[in-house]
């Protein structure tokens, strides 16, 4: 968690600097159309590998809270639901 502080702030602060958009704009902005090109496609691709991912993990932090085995991982996972990419 601490970890992820910095990480958080600098996303809290572009998007305040640039609300319109997300990694694709912040991208655009500091390195150009080009490099925001391959950015966008590393999310297009990343997202439906990482998104089954992020479920497990979020039924695992759920499992651990409610003292639950791997049933409660699955449910957790069942619940996270496919998301969107932010643009």
């Amino acid at each position: 968690m601490l970890l992820s502080a910095p990480l958080a702030a600098t996303f809290a602060a572009l998007g305040a600097r640039y609300p319109d958009g997300g990694v694709f704009t912040y991208v655009r902005h500091a390195f150009g159309a080009r490099a925001a090109a391959g950015v966008g496609w590393c999310f297009y691709f990343a997202v439906p590998a990482g998104a089954p991912a992020a479920g497990m993990f979020a039924g695992a932090y759920v499992a651990a809270a409610v003292g639950g085995g791997r049933r409660t991982v699955l449910s957790g996972t069942a619940t996270e639901g496919p998301r969107r990419a932010p643009c």
